[in-house]
C-alpha cells in the first residue's frame, strides 16, 4: 500500500484519477436494496475495500447518521459564517427539504431545535474557555452581542451573566 501511495506527491491527491483509484481500491461490494420496512428503503450499502487496510467503513464512519447528528457536525462552521439556515444546511448535506424535515420528524425534533442545541453547546463551551461576549456572539452566528443576551434568556431561561457565573463556578 505504501509503495503505491509513495509514488504520488501530496498535491496529486487534490484530484483522484482513475489510475490512483485503481491502485488503492481492492474491491467494491454493493449490498442488496433495503426492504420496504427499513428506514432507508431502496438504498444499498456499499463497502469499499482498500488494499491492505480493509473495509473503508470500518476505518471511518461512512454509514447512515441521523440528520440531527449530521447537522450538529456542520452547524458550527455555518454559524460562524452566518449562513446557518435551512437552505445552506440542505446544500451542505446534499439532500432535499422534505427528506430533511421528514427525517428530523422521525427523530422527534426539527431544524430550529437542533440549531438551538448547537448554540447552547457552543455558548457553554465558550464560557468555559473564558471567552468574552464579544468573542462569543460570532460563534453563535449573531450579528451583535445583544443577541447572545436574548438567546440566553429565551432558550436557557436565565440572564447571560447568571449563566456565565454558573458555568464558571461549576468548573
Amino acid at each position: 500500500m505504501l509503495d503505491k501511495i509513495s509514488s504520488y506527491s501530496e498535491s496529486d491527491f487534490d484530484v483522484l484519477t482513475q489510475e490512483m483509484v485503481n491502485a488503492l481500491i481492492e474491491k467494491i461490494v454493493i449490498g442488496k436494496p433495503m426492504g420496504q420496512r427499513e428506514k432507508n428503503y431502496g438504498k444499498r450499502m456499499i463497502d469499499i475495500y482498500i488494499y491492505e487496510l480493509g473495509n473503508l467503513s470500518e476505518l471511518i464512519d461512512v454509514r447512515f447518521k441521523p440528520y440531527s447528528v449530521r447537522i450538529k457536525e456542520i452547524a458550527p462552521q455555518l454559524l460562524l459564517e452566518r449562513r446557518c439556515d435551512t437552505a445552506n444546511v440542505i446544500e451542505a448535506l446534499a439532500t432535499k427539504r422534505g427528506s430533511l424535515e421528514n427525517a428530523l420528524a422521525e427523530e422527534g425534533t426539527n431544524f430550529q431545535t437542533v440549531i438551538v442545541e448547537v448554540r447552547k453547546k457552543i455558548l457553554i463551551d465558550a464560557i468555559r474557555n473564558g471567552l468574552t461576549i464579544k468573542e462569543i456572539y460570532p460563534l453563535l452566528g449573531y450579528p451583535e452581542p445583544s443577541n447572545v443576551y436574548w438567546f440566553s434568556k429565551r432558550f436557557l431561561g436565565m440572564r447571560f451573566n447568571d449563566l456565565n457565573n454558573m458555568v464558571k463556578t461549576d468548573d
